[in-house]
């Protein structure tokens, strides 16, 4: 009996110490990355002469960070993609691209001088890998003009449609959603389906509401905000197209109406049942007063009833 607790004790023991051991080595081995929305991490760079740069220098403007690595096999050779790139948004934003894991010439022989516009910045002391922990490579981040990391996306900037993260950056208002496809559902799911019945346009699988979630996924990567593109849905469809119309202005008996109903319903069931108790009320008085109205005399009651004791 001893020996089979001690079993008992061991094997739990056993469990106990692999879990351990297993919540020990995920912390140890994956990333936990940085929560969208935060103040995007400051880290000391080197651009390609060896001059150290922090990437708070960039501050006031909204950015790109490409990561990636000379080193690394699948990678595309982009310094010339992110000229064109930078080139293309003039002003608007500063892509800086950031190489990891490679040392300085490598990364200087890889450019090639294809970087007139924008900066090649190596992290030789690791300090950008360690604040901006990217999961893998090629990795970009985008960041407000106020220092915010909106949003990352994991692979080529030259196979990606990052036309949605570059228009949350570049508002001035700061606006940012968590990702493309939640903000359309989001949307979608307050106008209405044109050709089905009660039925989002998120909800249906008819033409026109795929037709209008892909409407809204384009104002989306054009920099449209969700009420922007409500009100433009609105003034384009009509005010029928939203699933909830508005409090205001004619639409405000939509609210209105089940108030108005249970008051009046609330005061013809008060007004009934104030009837049906006058009624009861009215009907015990003319009971009582039948009752009296047929009451014996005493006297003639008596005789009768002597009159049946004689013959019984």
């Amino acid at each position: 009996m001893a020996r089979r607790g001690v079993s008992w004790i061991a094997s739990i023991l056993f469990i106990v110490a692999l879990g351990i051991w297993g919540y020990v080595t995920v912390q140890d081995t994956v990333s936990q990355g940085l929560v969208m929305g935060e103040p995007a991490p400051d880290a000391l760079l080197f651009d390609l002469d060896g001059r150290p740069v922090r990437l708070s220098e960039f501050s006031g403007r909204p950015l790109i960070l490409r990561f990636s690595s000379r080193t690394c096999s699948f990678c595309y050779d982009d310094f010339g993609f992110l000229e064109e790139l930078q080139r293309q948004f003039g002003d608007d934003l500063q892509i800086i691209a950031v190489e990891v894991g490679a040392p300085l010439n490598m990364v200087r022989d890889a450019v090639r001088g294809r970087n007139e516009s924008y900066p090649v910045l190596v992290d030789l002391q690791g300090e950008a890998v360690a604040a901006y922990q990217p999961s893998g490579a090629p990795q970009n981040y985008f960041i407000n003009a106020q220092g915010r990391l909106l949003s990352r996306t994991l692979g080529e900037l030259s196979e990606m449609d990052y036309r949605a993260h570059v228009a949350q950056i570049l508002r001035p208002d700061g606006y940012a959603f968590t990702s493309v496809q939640d903000e359309v559902k989001a949307i979608a799911s307050q106008v209405r389906c044109q050709e089905c019945q009660g039925m989002s346009a998120w909800q249906s699988q008819a033409p026109s509401a795929w037709q209008m979630r892909e409407e809204i996924e384009e104002m989306l990567k054009a920099g449209w905000t969700r009420d922007e593109i409500l009100d433009a849905l609105v003034d384009q469809y009509g005010v029928w197209i939203l699933m909830t119309p508005p409090a205001e202005g004619r639409f405000v008996w939509v609210y209105l109406t089940p108030f108005l109903v249970i008051g009046i319903g609330g005061a013809a069931a008060h007004a009934l049942l104030s009837r049906r108790r006058r009624q009861a009320a009215a009907g015990q008085g003319d009971q009582q007063r039948a009752e009296e109205a047929v009451e014996v005399d005493p006297e003639l009651e008596a005789r009768v009833r002597r009159r049946l004791q004689e013959y019984l």
